[in-house]
């Protein structure tokens, strides 16, 4: 060991591989816009600026800690190790386009059309962001991506070998009361993947996929146990 000692500025998260591997992965603070964020969440009213599902995307620092290269991926809203580090998922979240201000400026108040105003019709769904699903051989180098649509992606879940991965999603509209989710499975190692919605024929009735539990593998990498939940939109119904 050198003993030294380096500090990285402006990180806002990080993670380590669980059991092994010699990589870290950070995510860094937008600083250049955070504090033009900040006055636009307090413009807006948004109370919400710190939720998961609104979380900003930001750049993801892959660093290898025997020989200090690193690699960044832009628009990263989530990511996680598997646990012998050997494989590395991220999220990617399109980031929203943000008003021309110069525009803005040159328009009158008369002139503006009701196009230009902000649609605050909270009964319209509101579709999530286009996301993206990759995953690093960190190993090879390579990067596979394995899932995208308009929704969001959570629960991000590696087997012990990292060769089967697991996590939920749903395409429900944002400001839906209900969402309905979807589990997502890879397998690597056999090329093979699933999708597990809540009209499986071995769900129970009224029962549904849960975004609120980690899928979780066995020990040997044979089962998959994963959160369902009583569907509250049937209850909403009745």
């Amino acid at each position: 060991m050198s003993g030294h000692t380096e500090k990285i500025p402006d990180v806002k998260t990080f993670r380590i591989p669980e059991k092994a591997g010699s990589y870290i992965a950070y995510l860094l603070e937008n600083t250049k816009d955070k504090s033009s964020d900040d006055a636009s969440d307090k413009e807006t009213g948004d109370e919400n600026k710190d939720d998961d599902k609104n979380v900003k995307p930001l750049q993801l620092v892959v660093r290898n800690l025997l020989d200090g290269k690193s690699t960044v991926y832009d628009n990263v809203v989530r990511y996680e190790f598997s646990k012998n580090g050997k494989q590395l998922v991220f999220v990617t979240k399109k980031p929203e386009e943000k008003p021309n201000k110069d525009k803005k400026e040159g328009k009158n108040a008369g002139d503006e059309k009701p196009a230009d105003k902000k649609d605050t019709d909270k009964s319209k769904p509101k579709k999530y962001a286009f996301q993206t699903v990759q995953v690093v051989d960190l190993q090879k180098g390579t990067v596979t991506k394995v899932s995208e649509m308009e929704g969001d992606y959570s629960q991000l879940s590696f087997d012990e070998e990292g060769n089967q991965l697991a996590f939920v999603g749903t395409s429900s509209a944002q400001n839906d009361l209900v969402k309905l989710y979807k589990l997502y499975y890879f397998d690597f190692k056999g090329n093979k993947k699933e999708m597990i919605t809540n009209e499986n024929t071995q769900m129970k009735k009224d029962w549904v996929i849960s975004e609120n539990r980690l899928p979780l593998f066995s020990k040997n990498g044979k089962q998959l146990y994963f959160g369902v939940a009583r569907n509250l939109l049937q209850k909403i119904q009745q």
